[in-house]
C-alpha cells in the first residue's frame, strides 16, 4: 500500500504505527489441593494503590470475604546506604491445605542504582518460605519449590567459584534438617524452571543426564528431558521432549517404577506448562492444537487429559489466549490466566468458567517509552479499551472512547486507540530530560497515566517514562512516486528521492500547536538538521538532504527526502544512516535495504 492510502478519510491524521506485541502480566499460577486459593505472580497492581509495577505474589482465595489480596512484595527501599533496587517475585508452590507458601525474587536492576555486586548471584537471588499469615519459615539464596504436604523445600543456587554448577539443598521444614545434592553442570534456569519435590522429600530436576531423582542418598537420571511435572510420590511425571529428540512434538508420561515412557498425544503445534494432580492421574496442558474443533482461531489454549491417554478435552473457551494455566492437586479445578489479564477459574466436571478476574486494562512492561515532544507515540498493551477508534478531525481530541492519557499531567492528544495500543502525540510542551536520565519512579512518580474504563481490581495503565530531545524512530522509508516501500528486499534505485517517515526528531520551526496537523501549504523544518550517509561493501558517500521536518498534513509524523545518487554502486545491501546533534547529544538512526 502507498502511503497516500494510509491517512484517514476527511483529516490528516496518520494512522500508521508500529504495533508491539504485549506479552500477559498475569503468570505462574499455584493452585491448593481443593482448588479453593490460587496463587500467582503479576507485574499489575491493585487499583488505587501504589504498589510498584514489578513482578509480585497475590493470592485470590474464594474462602475469604475479600477474595483476592496481595501476599509479598518486595519494593524500593531508602536505607543508609541509599536506595535499594525492588525485586521482582515469582514462580509460587504452595502446601496443599494452603498453610505454606513459597516463591522467588531476583533484583531488579533499574536507572543507575546497579551496583557492583550486580553479577554476585547470592546477593541479588533470594527464595523465601512462609506461612499463609506471612510469618517466614525458611529463606536462602537461589530458587524454591514446595512439597505438597509442606514438609519439604527444595532450594536451587550456584556453587560459588563454579562455572554453571549449582547446588540442590533439600530442607526438611519441620525440623530443620539439610541435605545436598550437588548437580555437575546445568544453568540456574534450566533448574528453576524445572524443579520439583515430593511429599516424602524426593527431589525431582533436569540435569546433563535428562530427568534426575534423588532421595537425599544418590542420583537416578533417564534419558528424557524437557519441561515436566510431578504428582506427589514422583511416580508420575509428565514430560515434554526437548525439540530434536525422539519424542519430540508429544505429550509423554514416565512412569518411574518401571523406567517406562508413552505418549499422550501429539500435534505438531507443541506443548507447554503441564500440571499434574496429586495422584498423577490427570494432567493439564497448554497448546495451539485444535483437539476438539473448538480452536480453529489457533489460541493457546488449556486442555485435560488423563494419564492413561483417555478423554482428552479442551476446558477454556474459543475466545481464550491462555498465557498460564494449573490444575488443582485433586483435580477438580483449573485456574487459567489469558493474554487479556484475565483470572478464569473452571469446573473441570461441570466446564463452567468464572472470570474472577476480569480482563485487566495494562501497558506492556517491556516497552521503553523514550519520549519526545511532539512526537507520535504507539502505547502497546492488553484489554486497554473495548473499541477501535480512530479521531476524524484535527485538532486531535483529549479524549476517545472514554480513554485518555497524561503525560507528566499534561492531557495528550489521541489519535487512535484499540484494544492492544493506542496512540497519542507527546505534548509539545512536555519537560525534556537531562540527556541519557529517565523519570525518577521513586522521586518523581509515575510520568505516564491511561485512564481508562476497567472492572478488574487490578490495572497497570502507568509507566515511567524518559523524554528526550530527540528519540528518532523510523516507521517506513517511501520510494519517489509514493506507490511502494523500499525494503530489505525491494530496495531504492539510484537517482531517486526517497521519504523517510520518522518519529521522535525534535523540534521544528515554524513552531506547531499541539493536537494539530503540519500545514501543507508551508514547510515546518528541523531545528537541528539531518546528516546521512550511505555505506556499501564497496563505497560510502554522504547524502543530499532534501527536506527534513513535519510532514505536511499530518500530525507528529516527521518526513525526510534524501536523494540516492546517480552513480552509487548497485549494493544487496547498503547501511543509511542520519544523525542530529553532536557529542553527548548526537541521536542517530540506520536502515538495511539493497540499492538497484
Amino acid at each position: 500500500m502507498g502511503l497516500r492510502g494510509m491517512r484517514a478519510t476527511h483529516c490528516s491524521i496518520v494512522i500508521l504505527t508500529v504495533v508491539i506485541s504485549a506479552t500477559a502480566q498475569i503468570a505462574d499460577l499455584a493452585s491448593t489441593e481443593d482448588g479453593s486459593a490460587v496463587y500467582f505472580s503479576t507485574t499489575l497492581r491493585m487499583r488505587g494503590t501504589d504498589q510498584e509495577y514489578v513482578p509480585k505474589i497475590f493470592v485470590w482465595d474464594s474462602r475469604r470475604t475479600e477474595p483476592l489480596q496481595l501476599f509479598a512484595e518486595r519494593r524500593y527501599e531508602i536505607t543508609g546506604t541509599g536506595l535499594s533496587n525492588p525485586y521482582a517475585l515469582t514462580a509460587p508452590s504452595v502446601s496443599a491445605d494452603g498453610s505454606r507458601v513459597a516463591y522467588s525474587g531476583e533484583i531488579l536492576c533499574q536507572a543507575l542504582r546497579c551496583g557492583t555486586p550486580w553479577l554476585i548471584y547470592g546477593e541479588h537471588f533470594f527464595s523465601n518460605v512462609a506461612t499463609s499469615s506471612r510469618v517466614g519459615v525458611a529463606a536462602r539464596a537461589g530458587f524454591v519449590r514446595l512439597s505438597r504436604n509442606g514438609r519439604f523445600a527444595a532450594f536451587a543456587s550456584p556453587i560459588p567459584g563454579s562455572t554453571g554448577e549449582t547446588s540442590i539443598d533439600r530442607v526438611d521444614l519441620s525440623n530443620g534438617s539439610e541435605v545436598r545434592i550437588r548437580q555437575p553442570g546445568p544453568s540456574r534456569a534450566t533448574v528453576a524452571n524445572t524443579l520439583r519435590v515430593a511429599s516424602d522429600g524426593t527431589v525431582v530436576f533436569r540435569s546433563y543426564y535428562g530427568l534426575t531423582f534423588s532421595n537425599g542418598v544418590g542420583l537416578q537420571s533417564y534419558g528424557i528431558d524437557g519441561p515436566f511435572d510431578t504428582d506427589d510420590r514422583a511416580e508420575t511425571v509428565v514430560l515434554i521432549p526437548s525439540a530434536f529428540t525422539s519424542n519430540a512434538g508429544s505429550l509423554i508420561v514416565f512412569r518411574r517404577s518401571t523406567g517406562s515412557a508413552q505418549a499422550l498425544v501429539s500435534a505438531s503445534e507443541g506443548f507447554e506448562s503441564p500440571s499434574l494432580t496429586s495422584d498423577g492421574s490427570l494432567v493439564l496442558f497448554l497448546s495451539r492444537a485444535n483437539f476438539s474443533a473448538r480452536n480453529n482461531a489457533g489460541h493457546l489454549q488449556a486442555f485435560l487429559i488423563g494419564t492413561d491417554g483417555s478423554n482428552l478435552r479442551q476446558v477454556t473457551r474459543p475466545e481464550d489466549d491462555v498465557a498460564a494455566a494449573v490444575l488443582s492437586g485433586d483435580g477438580r479445578v483449573a485456574y487459567a490466566a489469558t493474554s487479556a489479564n484475565q483470572l478464569l477459574r473452571i469446573s473441570v466436571s461441570t466446564g463452567r468458567v468464572e472470570e474472577i478476574i476480569p480482563a485487566t486494562p495494562a501497558l506492556a512492561r517491556h516497552a521503553l517509552y523514550d519520549l519526545a515532544p511532539g512526537s507520535l507515540l504507539t502505547l502497546p498493551g492488553r484489554a486497554l479499551t473495548k473499541l477501535r477508534e480512530f479521531a476524524g478531525t484535527t485538532p486531535l481530541p483529549s479524549q476517545l472512547a472514554n480513554v485518555r492519557v497524561l503525560i507528566e499531567g499534561r492531557q495528550a492528544p489521541i489519535v487512535s486507540v484499540a484494544p492492544e495500543q493506542i496512540v497519542v502525540q507527546v505534548p509539545w510542551e512536555t519537560s525534556v530530560h537531562p540527556h541519557g536520565q529517565v523519570w525518577d519512579p521513586v522521586f518523581d512518580g509515575l510520568a505516564l497515566v491511561v485512564q481508562a474504563e476497567s472492572e478488574s481490581p487490578l490495572e497497570g495503565l502507568s509507566a515511567t517514562v524518559g523524554v528526550l530531545e530527540r528519540s528518532p524512530s523510523l516507521l517506513l522509508i517511501a520510494n519517489q512516486d509514493f506507490q511502494s516501500l523500499v525494503t530489505r528486499t525491494s530496495g531504492a534505485r539510484r537517482g531517486e528521492v526517497i521519504h523517510l517517515y520518522m518519529t521522535g526528531l525534535g523540534s521544528v520551526s515554524p513552531s506547531i500547536p499541539t493536537g494539530f496537523a503540519a500545514p501543507s501549504d508551508g514547510l515546518t523544518v528541523l531545528d537541528s538538521p539531518q546528516f546521512c550517509g550511505l555505506v556499501s561493501s564497496v563505497a560510502g558517500i554522504g547524502l543530499e538532504v532534501l527536506f527534513g521536518g513535519l510532514a505536511p498534513g499530518y500530525v507528529g509524523l516527521y518526513q525526510v527526502d534524501i536523494r540516492i545518487p546517480e552513480d552509487f554502486p548497485p549494493a544487496e545491501t547498503a547501511n543509511l544512516f542520519c544523525s542530529q546533534g553532536s557529542g553527548a547529544h548526537t541521536t542517530r538512526f540506520d536502515a538495511f535495504f539493497p540499492i538497484n
